[in-house]
């Protein structure tokens, strides 16, 4: 036997029922379900909230259990009560705005807000002034206006006293020195003005002049009307002055040296100490002017008075130009004398030639140079008559001398030795351009172009036709081109020997 206990929220499915059942052991078996009607949850509140709205309620359905929850709230409205108030106060700190909150019956608070507003007092300023001492004086009154506020009047008299002016003049009339002393009415208080008159008798000057000049008029005189108003005499005495100059020019040495200079030897009139310049620059004690080159040149002279010379056109010469050539570069050959010229175009005070080589006259513009061993620069140096220098030089290659061997004589008999006529020579890149051979009549034989120079397998080999010539004398003309382009042309006679 088993109870079981179960909840509804349906009154109709409340009960108790009862199973009769066989277990598995064979017995019976009984249950007795019990089932009971549980109900819905209902509850009801009420809120108050503080403002202005309109009321409403709020439900909220809970789930838990078998059954649902129901929770209903009523929400009302509340006005809030505010009240303003105002005042007045004399006393600053007791000015403002002020608020106090105060619990109301319905729960809500209710708000006083006074607003008091600060009155100004009442204060006046007077002032006044005296010509007495003794009335000279400041106080302060305490009174009450119409707010009730105290009211301040401030009285000042101030003590301005009186007034005294001191004029001075001058006058050229006796009668009018003096002192007078006037009372002139003011605002306040009356002006006492005392004014003194002094004498100023007539005045005289004289005043010495310096002109930059040769001359003119010797003194001047001047009548004018002082500040015063007396008449002053003014004379001028005019000195005058005039600058002279003597000045010594010096050219330039050698062309290029820029070593002119103007020197001012003496200077008169004016008066000491004299400055220079030169074509406009800065001023210098010193009237010598030097590392000049060749040009027009203007000098200023002043003295201390600033009286002013310009001497104009001032000109340094150019110097000497020395050009010198020691003649072109050359080519010679090896144990050649050659002759060295130099040309110069002025007149010179010395001469050197410098060289690896001997030197048949160091010291001549005309010289000899050899027997030549090697390739040489050779540098000659000179000086003018003026002083001035000069240098050239020139190079010289030496070659070794060209060697060109024609045998007189070949034996073309095919034992390989002396078989071929040919040319020989002891430079490389030469080429026989043309090799031509004749018999004594004149008849050509042989002719043949561009062979090889010291190649002993080209060449006539004694044959005309490939026939063997007969031993006998024969005529060769041979066209050879050097390795710098030159042609040498050689003619003689060749023997065949058999």
């Amino acid at each position: 036997t088993k109870n079981i206990q179960l909840y509804t929220c349906d009154p109709l499915g409340a009960g108790l029922d009862t199973f009769n059942l066989t277990n598995q052991y064979g017995c019976d078996s009984i249950i007795y379900l019990t089932t009971t009607y549980s109900g819905i949850y209902q509850e009801t509140n009420t809120a108050l909230i503080c403002g202005v709205g309109t009321d409403y309620a709020d439900t909220l359905t809970v789930v838990s259990g078998p059954c649902d929850s129901l929770f209903i709230t009523q929400y009302h409205y509340a006005a809030l009560d505010t009240t303003w108030l105002t005042g007045t106060t004399c006393q600053a700190g007791q000015a403002g705005t002020f608020t106090q909150v105060l619990p109301g019956q319905s729960g809500c608070d209710s708000t006083i807000i006074t607003t008091i507003t600060l009155l100004q007092g009442d204060t006046t300023q007077v002032n006044d002034v005296t010509c007495v001492k003794a009335d000279e004086q400041s106080d302060t009154l305490i009174l009450q206006n119409q707010f009730g506020c105290d009211s301040m009047v401030i009285l000042t008299i101030a003590y301005v006293g009186i007034d005294t002016q001191y004029v001075q003049k001058n006058s050229c009339d006796p009668a009018q020195v003096g002192v007078v002393i006037q009372s002139i009415p003011g605002t306040f208080c009356d002006t006492i003005r005392v004014t003194e008159t002094t004498w100023v008798p007539f005045t005289e000057s004289r005043d010495t002049i310096t002109l930059c000049m040769a001359s003119g008029p010797g003194s001047d005189t001047l009548v004018l009307a002082a500040q015063s108003g007396c008449d002053s005499l003014v004379i001028n005495i005019y000195r005058y002055t005039d600058l002279q100059i003597d000045l010594a020019v010096t050219k330039e040495s050698c062309a290029g040296d820029a070593d002119g200079e103007i020197q001012v030897l003496t200077t008169d009139g004016g008066d000491p100490p004299y400055s220079y310049r030169l074509d406009g620059g800065a001023w210098q004690q010193t009237g010598t002017f030097t590392g000049l080159p060749p040009g027009l040149y203007t000098l200023g002279i002043k003295d201390k008075n600033d009286c002013l010379l310009q001497a104009d056109g001032q000109i340094i010469e150019a110097g000497s130009i020395l050009t010198l050539d020691a003649g072109p570069d050359r080519t010679e050959q090896l144990g050649e004398v050659i002759n060295l010229s130099a040309q110069a175009t002025t007149q010179l005070a010395e001469v050197q030639w410098t060289a690896t080589d001997p030197l048949g006259c160091k010291t001549c513009l005309q010289s000899a140079l050899g027997p030549l061993t090697v390739s040489q620069t050779v540098v000659v140096t000179v000086i003018s008559l003026d002083g001035c220098p000069g240098q050239d030089e020139l190079t010289v290659t030496v070659e070794e001398r060209l060697t060109i061997y024609i045998p007189n004589s070949f034996s073309p008999n095919g034992d390989g030795i002396n078989d071929i006529f040919t040319v020989y020579s002891n430079k490389e890149g030469l080429i026989v351009r043309n090799l031509d051979i004749f018999d004594r009549w004149g008849n050509a034989l042989y002719d043949q172009k561009d062979l090889p120079v010291h190649d002993p397998t080209v060449g006539w080999n004694g044959t005309f036709r490939g026939d063997i010539m007969d031993p006998g004398v024969y005529v060769y003309v041979i066209k050879i081109e050097l390795a710098d382009g030159s042609q040498r042309y050689y003619k003689g006679d060749v023997t065949i020997i058999r």
